[in-house]
């Protein structure tokens, strides 16, 4: 088993063990001895469960990030102009070049 750097507030499990931990809860239906075994909370075990359809891919993670762009995101022009004012004035504070975009 591969070691995690203990210092991080979330460690993300690795797909063997996501693999295992749902396949012996299958076998043995005892979630008590799943989580302890592998070190995982009960909400982890049953979430990767109703996920797993026999297929590595089904326990990957997933993109979160979002299919639409947002309503209020800037448009490319904008982009284009606040990129050329922070080229053409490096040492410019954010709430400087807000103000000056703003007009």
């Amino acid at each position: 088993m591969e070691y995690y750097n203990t210092k991080k507030r979330y460690c993300p499990h690795q797909i063997q063990t996501k693999i295992r931990s749902v396949e012996l809860f299958r076998q043995t239906h005892d979630v008590e001895y799943v989580i302890r075994k592998y070190h995982i909370s009960k909400a982890s075990l049953y979430r990767w469960n109703k996920q797993y359809d026999g297929t590595r891919k089904s326990l990957e993670n997933k993109s979160h990030k979002p299919k639409t762009p947002h309503p209020n995101a800037h448009t490319e022009q904008e982009l284009k102009w606040i990129k050329d004012y922070c080229r053409w004035n490096p040492n410019i504070l954010v709430c400087e070049l807000y103000g000056k975009l703003r007009v």
